[in-house]
């Protein structure tokens, strides 16, 4: 879609103006502020998608791209946990740090951390058992959701008509906010059970009955490497340490999906 000079100005402002509130969003601990603003960034929301229904074009993006940045890879050097593992894109399509992060994010959990913390290593208390299971549900339906936003990025790349253009970047803006939204709440329920059984480990309770066995991979079943050795107390430590970094490093504001 072609837009105005007019139009490209309205857009860049309202991208500047939203970026403003999301920041607002991941900061602040003011309840009512946080209800004004996630009500105000959703009359943005709909005002860019009122000016460009077909979504953004490419150019509009990501125009801050265009001033020299740090990247969620420069950011993700600077942490204690994070650092160790590569921060890398969900498509070669995906310029999105909040997508690409998650996804790593994901990838590294689901590969390093789900193996080391599941039931064959870390023994929890009955209730809590069923919740941690109830995350790999989770885990597969993100990957899903991801899968699809990927998939619709592949046909983006190779649409040629212009009304098929503007139905799948359509499509990808309605993904993308749908794989951003159930990701993050998903890696804010990690961080808050874990760092629950965290809590249960220091206070000297028994929610987690070997909280002081070594972690020991079976080489021919589980392809883990990282937690190799560790006790099972700062297994779940460096978790919590991976977790909260990499919340503290997405933007993600709690908004509904249309």
């Amino acid at each position: 879609m072609s837009l105005s000079e007019e139009s490209r100005a309205e857009l860049l402002r309202l991208q500047k103006l939203a970026r403003q509130y999301e920041g607002i969003i991941r900061t602040s601990r003011n309840p009512d502020q946080l209800m004004r603003t996630k009500r105000d960034l959703k009359k943005i929301y709909d005002q860019i998608e009122l000016a460009s229904p077909g979504g953004l074009p490419d150019d509009l993006e990501n125009p801050a791209s265009k001033a020299p940045t740090q990247t969620i890879q420069d950011k993700a050097r600077n942490t204690r946990v994070l650092k160790d593992f590569d921060i890398n894109k969900c498509s070669v399509y995906c310029e999105d740090d909040d997508v690409n992060l998650l996804s790593s994010l994901l990838g590294i959990w689901e590969k390093e951390f789900a193996t080391a913390l599941s039931e064959g290593h870390v023994k929890l208390e009955f209730s809590l058992s069923q919740e941690r299971d109830s995350h790999y549900s989770q885990l597969e339906n993100s990957k899903r959701t991801l899968k699809t936003f990927t998939d619709i990025l592949d046909d983006l790349s190779r649409a040629t008509r212009d009304d098929v253009k503007m139905q799948m970047r359509d499509m990808r803006t309605r993904y993308m906010r749908s794989y951003l939204k159930d990701t993050h709440a998903l890696v804010k329920k990690l961080y808050d059970f874990w760092n629950l059984v965290l809590g249960d480990i220091h206070a000297g309770g028994m929610r987690c009955m070997n909280k002081e066995d070594i972690i020991e991979f079976d080489r021919k079943l589980e392809s883990a490497t990282y937690l190799s050795k560790k006790p099972v107390k700062e297994a779940v430590e460096i978790a919590v340490q991976l977790l909260k970094e990499s919340l503290e490093l997405v933007n993600v504001p709690e908004l509904n999906v249309r």
